[in-house]
């Protein structure tokens, strides 16, 4: 590499070190203390986004009203509080900034906010189990009945819920033991 090209390297890794890193630091360390009364939730994300410093953006699907009071609270913990009654969640993406939407098939954002996790069924079979959980889980929910597993894909909360709703049901079946004593009398 030529000496340009070197002084090129050096300069990009002192820009990344001086913008990328402190973003990240940033949304570790950030607190949100606020109060929101009847807010559309895009303004109290907007809200939080300056008192915080930290990007938020929402997709179109994301709206409703927002009534709560943050005191002091970390900036997952407040997205949380906001986003997860209605039905959104979030990630905080490599530029460093927060992404919202909703964990829907048709969200414009559901393949970049949901996460798959593969699930095995120990006493009853996948499909068993699958029959057994709400509808409402039935778009996430994928069969695989040769390996006896559920595949779910949607946001982690949801995966989360799935997921303790699975363990709820996949319990053993109850045995019964008895024990005869067969005596004959002659």
């Amino acid at each position: 590499m030529t000496r340009a090209g070197n002084w090129k390297v050096l300069l990009t890794a002192v820009v990344m070190l001086l913008f990328v890193v402190p973003a990240y630091a940033q949304t570790e360390d950030a607190r949100v203390s606020n109060i929101f009364v009847e807010t559309f939730i895009l303004d109290a994300l907007n809200d939080i986004s300056i008192e915080t410093g930290v990007p938020i953006i929402a997709d179109s699907s994301v709206s409703g009203f927002v009534t709560m009071e943050l005191d002091d609270v970390p900036l997952e913990e407040a997205l949380t509080r906001i986003c997860v009654p209605f039905g959104y969640t979030f990630r905080l993406m490599p530029e460093g900034y927060y992404l919202v939407g909703a964990a829907d098939v048709n969200s414009p954002t559901f393949a970049i906010l949901s996460e798959t996790a593969v699930v095995k069924t120990k006493y009853l079979t996948a499909a068993t189990v699958s029959k057994l959980l709400s509808d409402f889980y039935k778009p996430f929910i994928k069969v695989d009945e040769t390996l006896n597993t559920l595949v779910v894909t949607g946001s982690p909360e949801l995966i989360k819920r799935i997921e303790a709703d699975i363990a709820k049901i996949d319990i053993p079946i109850r045995q019964v033991l008895l024990e005869v004593l067969v005596v004959e009398l002659a």
